[in-house]
Formats: structure tokens, sequence, C-alpha cells
């Protein structure tokens, strides 16, 4: 059988337990909200395709749509890049 320190009281126990026998302390990872992980990866995806656009009129000479739709592409790829999941 596999053990593991308890981050609380450092007492050793049992891999897979979901409380530290010794303190209570909780042991398991709490799973992230399926939606915030899904919000998340939205933004990151609004973000690139908005930099695309921005390349493709960078491309075509028109150098204020490009600057535009770069400039809220990278807020929006900062947004998504440090938004918290509860």
């Amino acid at each position: 059988m596999a053990f593991d320190n308890c981050p609380a009281c450092n007492q050793q126990v049992s891999v897979g337990v979901l409380t530290c026998p010794n303190c209570g302390h909780p042991l398991t990872k709490e799973k992230k909200p399926l939606a915030s992980r899904l919000l998340r990866v939205l933004i990151q995806l609004t973000a690139a395709a908005m930099l695309f656009v921005g390349a493709m009129k960078f491309a075509a000479g028109s150098l204020e749509d490009a600057l535009i739709w770069g400039v809220v592409g990278i807020v929006l790829l900062h947004i998504g890049v440090r938004t918290k999941e509860k």
C-alpha cells in the first residue's frame, strides 16, 4: 500500500483516503467546475480569432483596423490567461 504525508500535520496516511485520520485535513483535490474551464477556453479562442483577423487586416493594409483588432485580442488573451477558476 502506498503512503503519503498529510500537508497539515505531516503524519503518514494512505494514498486515496479523503481526510487525514489524525487531524481531519481534506486530502483530495477539488475538481474545477467545467463551466469555468469552458469559459476560459472560449475567451482564449475568441482572442486568438481576433488576433488572426488583426493580422489579416494588417496584411490588407488597413493599419487602424489591425491595431484595434490586435489590441482587443491581446486584452482578451490576457483576461483568458489570468482568469482564476473558482
